[in-house]
């Protein structure tokens, strides 16, 4: 079955809107996630790599709205996502396989392969060796990365 999802420009399009009303590194996590998930689906059957660098890409477009209102940023993205594809024209399916991916992709025990290719590649995409804030970081030294794996 196709799944309708944005196009990579039209991806791109979206994350830019997000980054101009909630400016900051975030958007640029997005893009080394969107790379990652790409190299990870290349090495997995039955996955479309075109389809993991794009919810790559959106993962985290909920953090337009999180900051400004508190609500996580998992779950203000599904929102987002929602208004945007029904104003689009995607189907019930489509929606739910979206949201379920932004919404998931902080969960390590989903099921969904998918799911499961963005939680991977977002957690290995965090470039902590790099982060000007390190030393004040609440996580543990063995959840930092000292380098870039994807």
């Amino acid at each position: 079955m196709n799944i309708m999802i944005p196009t990579r420009t039209e991806a791109e399009k979206l994350l830019k809107e997000s980054e101009q009303m909630n400016p900051g590194l975030w958007g640029n996590h997005c893009r080394v996630v969107a790379e990652a998930a790409l190299k990870i689906a290349m090495e997995c059957e039955n996955i479309d790599p075109e389809c993991a660098y794009i919810l790559g890409l959106l993962h985290d477009i909920g953090r337009c709205q999180s900051y400004q209102t508190e609500v996580e940023h998992d779950v203000a993205g599904a929102e987002l996502a929602i208004t945007i594809m029904n104003d689009v024209g995607y189907s019930k399916y489509e929606i739910d396989m979206i949201m379920d991916v932004i919404l998931n992709h902080r969960n390590s025990s989903v099921k969904n392969n998918l799911c499961k290719i963005l939680y991977k590649a977002d957690k290995l995409s965090r470039q902590c060796f790099k982060c000007c804030v390190q030393r004040d970081c609440y996580w543990d030294e063995i959840r930092k990365n000292k380098i870039l794996i994807y």
